[in-house]
């Protein structure tokens, strides 16, 4: 009976070691990192990226379908080599966040206000203080929809590569 148990738990224990051997073996990562740093942003598989390519000379993004050596592949249509990228930008997701809350926040403060004076039939429906204060959180969520993104330019401060984990000191 105990050899029954150990042989069922070195079963086990080897069936889980083969399963994390597969899911490791051909991992590949994109990098974008600060020479001489620790700062660094990691991309794989399936993770959207935007960037801007020097071949092609226009803006792509998509999600990554796939990693190679030298290339990488957004939406299984663009092939886009690392070293010809210009730039890349990076969503700045509580900026995203903010201008959303703000814009939907000044655009419901003015529409309550609006339907609340219409059922109190008071006058004027949208008084001076309240036109002010929707249009001012209105305008700073639209604004800042326009900064969503953080421009990385490659060169000297960042640098866009390919890591294999099958092989790190590539």
């Amino acid at each position: 009976m105990y050899e029954l148990l150990l042989m069922q738990k070195i079963a086990t224990l080897l069936a889980i070691l083969i399963c994390m051997a597969n899911s490791v073996h051909g991992q590949k990562l994109l990098i974008l990192e600060r020479p001489g740093t620790t700062k660094h942003h990691i991309f794989q598989t399936g993770n959207r990226i935007r960037l801007y390519d020097g071949k092609s000379e226009r803006m792509i993004q998509g999600d990554i379908s796939r990693i190679s050596d030298t290339s990488f592949m957004i939406n299984y249509l663009e092939i886009v080599v690392p070293a010809e990228v210009i730039a890349v930008y990076r969503p700045l997701t509580m900026m995203h966040i903010f201008s959303r809350v703000a814009t939907a926040a000044g655009l419901g403060y003015f529409l309550l206000t609006g339907i609340n004076n219409a059922i109190n039939k008071k006058s004027p429906l949208i008084d001076q203080g309240t036109l002010i204060s929707s249009a001012a959180i209105t305008g700073t969520g639209v604004a800042t929809s326009f900064i969503r993104y953080r421009k990385f330019t490659l060169g000297t401060k960042w640098r866009l590569k390919v890591i294999d984990m099958d092989n790190p000191g590539k």
